[in-house]
């Protein structure tokens, strides 16, 4: 039964062939670049207090307004 089976699954591969998505031509470099993102776009999230698992507290900010934190969080750390 065994062997029926694994004929009948080897006959499904060969007849299924190669996906559509394997035939597609590589993408190239301009067609793999994502549009600019808005800096002015506006972007909450929960963040955890340091120091508890429980605490968090929602910041709402601009996308130039988190690479701000996340760049003090970084001095803050290199300065530890």
């Amino acid at each position: 039964m065994a062997r029926s089976t694994i004929a009948l699954l080897a006959s499904f591969v060969v007849a299924v062939g190669v996906p559509a998505s394997a035939q597609q031509a590589p993408l190239n470099a301009s067609q793999m670049k994502q549009p600019a993102a808005n800096p002015n776009e506006k972007i909450c999230e929960d963040v955890t207090q340091s120091g508890s698992r429980v605490v968090t507290k929602r910041f709402c900010g601009t996308r130039a307004e988190w690479e701000e934190k996340k760049r003090q969080d970084r001095e803050g750390i290199e300065q530890m």
